[in-house]
């Protein structure tokens, strides 16, 4: 069932924001709060500098071209229902071709949902990290994240990369938050950004299943029957998930599977 109403409005399963540092209702631990919130902002603000840098000026080059070359030659039915053997993201080539024919395609628009996915992830995913661990830690990831060169490459580089990867923490957070508390919206959000990760790029579907093979491994070595009781639960959302990865996916998998083995 989703229940979990009192379960879920008390954190994620883990130590509450900063349980791991401090005792929690002291001094300490406001203090400690602050701490991170000042240090998280000071790190996404320079974050964002680092990933804002000359971006105008960085002309389209390499595998970005993949879209534009199909979005030039074809229309929405064949972007929709093919892979291509250039290997473009099905719903960022949709995005392109809709802005190409309404507000007009530049470098800057092709960027804008890495860039926003990008300088997103700066924020929320160090937050979520720090319901599941300590404010050390999640302060530590923030910066560790905002000064990535990895992190800040894919955020402005016209690829899926870093949307898929802010949908996949996102997807994996919601089963964790779901396995630990309960709640529909939980399981709901996993199968939302799991699916939209996978349409984004396929190799984003292994971790996005992975929290079902954590689950199955737990319950296997678990005595407790809350957790068993989720068995139920666990296979409506992966049943969910693939109709929804069926559907997103279904139509080119059928009309050009064999792309996806030609590359």
């Amino acid at each position: 069932g989703g229940g979990g109403g009192g379960a879920a409005a008390g954190g994620w399963g883990g130590p509450s924001v900063g349980g791991g540092d401090f005792p929690p209702g002291g001094s300490g631990a406001f203090h400690g709060h602050v701490w991170f919130f000042l240090g998280l902002a000071v790190a996404v603000v320079l974050g964002a500098v680092l990933r804002l840098y000359q971006l105008p000026a960085q002309i389209i080059s390499d595998d970005e071209w993949h879209a534009l070359l199909i979005l030039l030659g074809h229309g929405y039915g064949y972007i929709l229902s093919h892979f291509g053997s250039c290997d473009y993201c099905i719903p960022l080539t949709v995005f392109y071709k809709l802005a190409s024919q309404t507000t007009g395609l530049g470098e800057i628009t092709m960027r804008l949902p890495m860039l926003v996915a990008g300088l997103l992830s700066l924020a929320v995913m160090p937050v979520i990290l720090s319901r599941v661990s300590s404010l050390s830690v999640a302060g530590l990831f923030a910066w560790l994240l905002a000064l990535s060169p990895l992190h800040i490459y894919f955020s402005r580089y016209a690829r899926p990369y870093m949307p898929g990867l802010f949908l996949t923490f996102l997807a994996c957070s919601c089963f964790h938050a779901w396995w630990q508390c309960g709640g529909r919206l939980y399981m709901a959000g996993h199968i939302v950004c799991a699916g939209l990760a996978i349409y984004s790029h396929l190799f984003f579907a292994p971790a996005c299943l992975a929290p079902y093979v954590f689950a199955a491994l737990q319950l296997l070595v678990s005595r407790e029957s809350r957790q068993k009781g989720r068995v139920v639960g666990a296979v409506v959302s992966a049943l969910l998930l693939a109709g929804l990865c069926l559907l997103f996916l279904g139509v080119p998998l059928m009309v050009d599977g064999g792309a996806l083995f030609s590359k």
